[in-house]
């Protein structure tokens, strides 16, 4: 089993909104842009995968793991995860999405 944390921290925008923190980590629970819940979900237990998204004011963190056989792709998902969520998540939290 291979495991694998990652964090991308930011400044806290200027115009913060404190329950989007709340709002944002129950949506990053549900899914991904190209999978539901339940797709997800079923990704993870067929490929005995697990990947997990958390938010704070400064700090967007994913954790995880997954088989050496399918470390590759995990890693893939995950940083594609950063890379579609981040704008979105600045955007919500109160900052610009540049």
């Amino acid at each position: 089993m291979v495991y694998f944390n990652m964090k991308l921290t930011y400044d806290t925008p200027k115009n913060f909104n404190p329950a989007a923190v709340f709002v944002l980590n129950d949506i990053l629970t549900r899914g991904t842009l190209n999978k539901n819940e339940e797709e997800f979900d079923k990704y993870q237990e067929d490929n005995n995968v697990a990947i997990n998204a958390s938010l704070s004011p400064t700090k967007f963190s994913l954790a995880g793991s997954a088989n050496a056989e399918t470390i590759k792709d995990t890693l893939k998902k995950a940083c594609g995860m950063f890379d579609t969520n981040l704008k979105v998540i600045l955007s919500l939290l109160g900052g610009n999405n540049e």
